[in-house]
């Protein structure tokens, strides 16, 4: 933990030593819930560190589409190099951790919301 904050603040005090990080990875943003905050501050985020995000709003929420959780963080894996979920339930979010070969990051769920927390504790 303290490592990735210390990595945060270099990254806050010299920015254009990280503008290419991401560059040629793609992101995708898969929001449940939606959020002006969170959304921006990714997409923002990453778009600053050379990478490009996908963003993707499940309409009727919960996943509620043609593909279950399991199918929807398989094919994601398979286009994306990471995946950001805001999602109703902690569930879906081990079982993108299950499903996808790619890091999933908990962007929000009924049980924790740990990026507001780490960006709370840092400023």
């Amino acid at each position: 933990m303290k490592n990735l904050l210390q990595l945060a603040v270099e990254i806050k005090q010299a920015p254009a030593s990280y503008s290419n990080v991401l560059a040629g990875k793609s992101i995708v943003a898969l929001f449940e819930k939606p959020s002006l905050r969170t959304r921006v501050s990714f997409d923002i985020g990453i778009n600053k560190l050379g990478g490009h995000m996908v963003y993707l709003d499940v309409q009727s929420g919960k996943l509620a589409g043609r593909e279950d959780a399991v199918d929807t963080a398989a094919n994601l894996a398979c286009w994306a190099d990471a995946i950001v979920a805001r999602v109703f339930s902690h569930d879906t979010l081990e079982t993108f951790s299950k499903a996808a070969n790619v890091p999933v990051i908990n962007a929000l769920c009924d049980k924790y919301h740990p990026c507001q927390g780490l960006a709370d504790y840092l400023t």
